[in-house]
């Protein structure tokens, strides 16, 4: 295979680098360090501000973690299960905390805060890789940081649900480096190991270099523990990769195939062993059937990427054109990309992880090649730059300045409107000492296998604080969530008769049912007057009863 290019990078550009991710690591941060300082020992702030159900499910894992799991059992449904090493990250994380002696929140934020500084050099590594102009380098850099799609346009048209989905800019982290930061270190560090993955297994096939291969199997087994479903992409791209420099070579390179196998074979083995428990463990099978995370409309990707995409049209054309076969692999990661989004996949959309990045480096070179270099030629800047006030390179940087601002205007109204939310302290980003007191003693009286039965909302969270199993709690993780919400329902409605209730708790093998505010909005029920349920916590607003149903 041929040798690509392999830019060298300059201490200067590091630090140039490492300021331009503080930059961003302070921006996406702005909200949560809102909450820590409006946060009080009334009303606490829960550590989570965009997709707090998530956020919250990957705390439940941390908590796994910090009482001493190895395994991870889901803690948003009652059925039994057996452990896996699935989310063996969070589990880490959660014993991390434990060690340090910080708070799960604390602990999942230190990790954003690094994963997302991992990433952004993963990112510049990447970029360096295919491009030795400085100036490429930088502007792909500070795109893949900062920009978004027309989700501006959207929110402030009102048009929120076009085409029966919110823009993707919005709500889909893996696809931009500001949701990433912004969201779940997991997918910062899986980001990473993609990005590095390709860089050194195509550079080991390059060279026929074992070592490298090696490095990039490790980025790859890094990957594949954190969400497996991911290596689809460095599957299909190096795959297509090796076929089309074996077809333009005319001649197979078969060590730089060996290499690619040999790549991915540790990430292999853990790959087969969550498909076997994803395909036969009756339990873990019913959770990827109803985890659909399947892509919408493909307008909504042509809007989440159009400032940013068009530029990218006119840079792999100028690519093309130029025969740069060193940028081959970028090429066809963005040819293969639409390809893997909407194959026949549960989680199709989360496939567009790392594209924004060859995306950002074409939309780069097409920029500097075929708008910022002739307008520095043209008529009306060589006569302006005749004033000593102007330079070309000086309006060149503003230019670009423009179209970084232009490419980016969906980020801030995001951190805004979610800095907004948490200066009005209320559920679920902030949470009442009452609550906190409930679940405190939860945690202390009872086992972690102790199933609770409440209302969602407030089952959500309970895994967090308390560490217990809940019946109903995150629509992805409650096998047959809608169905148990009903149930969840009938039981707290005070027309339900004592006969349904007993067995739906025998059903279940749940051991406490709890009652606070979000369970009273579900009905009247009085637990106190139940034989089969005995008090054992009672405050002004919760209260807390065992469960004696008998066998």
């Amino acid at each position: 295979m041929a040798h690509p290019v392999t830019g060298s990078i300059e201490g200067a550009e590091w630090r140039w680098v490492l300021l331009w991710t503080a930059v961003v690591l302070l921006a996406v941060n702005v909200p949560y360090a809102l909450g820590a300082v409006m946060s009080t020992p009334e009303l606490e702030f829960g550590g989570a501000v965009y997709a707090v159900e998530d956020m919250n499910s990957y705390f439940a894992k941390m908590r796994q973690g910090e009482r001493g799991a190895w395994l991870f059992r889901i803690p948003y449904t009652a059925e039994e299960h057996p452990g896996t090493i699935i989310y063996l990250f969070y589990l880490l994380l959660g014993k991390a905390a434990a060690v340090l002696g910080l708070s799960l929140e604390g602990t999942f934020h230190l990790a954003r805060l690094v994963c997302g500084a991992i990433c952004m050099l993963a990112v510049y590594r990447f970029l360096a890789h295919y491009t030795p102009l400085r100036a490429v380098r930088r502007i792909a850099f500070l795109l893949v940081a900062f920009s978004g799609g027309m989700g501006w346009l959207f929110i402030l048209t009102g048009q929120t649900g076009w085409l029966g989905s919110l823009s993707i800019d919005l709500i889909l982290p893996e696809g931009y480096g500001f949701l990433i930061l912004y969201s779940a270190p997991h997918i910062a560090l899986a980001t990473a190991g993609l990005l590095l993955g390709l860089v050194w297994v195509e550079s080991g096939c390059a060279r026929h270099d074992v070592r490298l291969a090696l490095a990039g199997a490790a980025a790859f087994l890094v990957v594949a523990l954190i969400a497996p479903f991911y290596l689809l992409i460095p599957c299909g791209v190096l795959g297509v990769h090796w076929l089309v420099v074996s077809v333009r070579q005319r001649r197979p390179d078969w060590k730089a195939a060996w290499l690619i196998v040999l790549s991915a074979l540790p990430s292999g083995a853990v790959v087969g062993y969550d498909y076997y428990y994803f395909t036969f463990d009756p339990v873990y099978r019913a959770w990827a059937a109803q985890n659909l995370v399947r892509s919408p409309h493909p307008l909504h990707y042509l809007a989440g990427y159009l400032v940013v995409g068009a530029l990218a049209l006119v840079g792999g054309v100028w690519a093309v054109r130029r025969r740069r076969w060193s940028l081959g692999l970028p090429l066809i990661w963005l040819a293969v990309v639409p390809l893997l989004l909407y194959v026949p996949f549960n989680a199709q959309r989360r496939l567009i992880i790392g594209a924004q990045v060859p995306l950002c480096l074409l939309a780069a070179l097409g920029w500097v090649h075929c708008v910022a270099l002739p307008f520095g030629r043209s008529r009306f800047v060589r006569w302006l730059g005749r004033h000593p006030r102007y330079s070309r390179a000086g309006m060149r940087r503003f230019l670009t300045a423009i179209l970084i601002l232009l490419a980016s205007l969906t980020n801030p109204l995001l951190i805004l409107g979610n800095s907004v939310q948490v200066a009005r302290p209320r559920p679920p980003i902030y949470h009442s000492r009452a609550e906190l007191d409930a679940l405190e003693w939860l945690r202390a009286h009872t086992a972690p296998e102790d199933i609770v039965l409440c209302a969602y909302e407030t089952g959500n969270y309970l895994p967090v604080r308390a560490g217990n199993r809940v019946l109903l709690g995150l629509g992805t993780e409650t096998l047959d969530a809608e169905r148990k919400r009903a149930e969840v329902g009938r039981f707290y409605n005070a027309g339900e008769s004592d006969a349904w209730r007993r067995e739906l708790l025998r059903q279940y093998g749940i051991a406490y049912v709890l009652v606070g505010p979000n369970e009273r909005s579900l009905g009247s029920f009085l637990p106190g007057e139940a034989a089969y349920l005995r008090p054992v916590y009672a405050s002004d607003s919760y209260a807390i009863y065992r469960v004696e149903v008998g066998p």
